[in-house]
């Protein structure tokens, strides 16, 4: 059972190396404009170790082109 600091820690580790991976390389502007997800509000899931809602995870995930599971940590496999 993971805790909620843990998914928080693994989510921000995760979605940066998911946005900077080889052949991908998306600046946290470029991930912000692709998902229209707000710049302030992926440097804070990055930086700070913050949650997204729902409907946020799946842009993130999408715009990654991995699961949400995976962002989350439930996975290991990223699609």
């Amino acid at each position: 059972m993971t805790t909620r600091a843990t998914t928080k820690f693994v989510f921000s580790r995760r979605l940066e190396a998911a946005r900077s991976r080889d052949g991908y390389g998306l600046t946290q502007k470029q991930l912000s404009e692709k998902s229209l997800v707000p710049l302030a509000s992926i440097s804070k899931y990055e930086n700070e170790g913050r949650l997204p809602d729902c409907i946020t995870l799946v842009k993130l995930a999408l715009a990654l082109d991995v699961s949400v599971d995976y962002l989350l940590g439930l996975d290991n496999v990223e699609a």
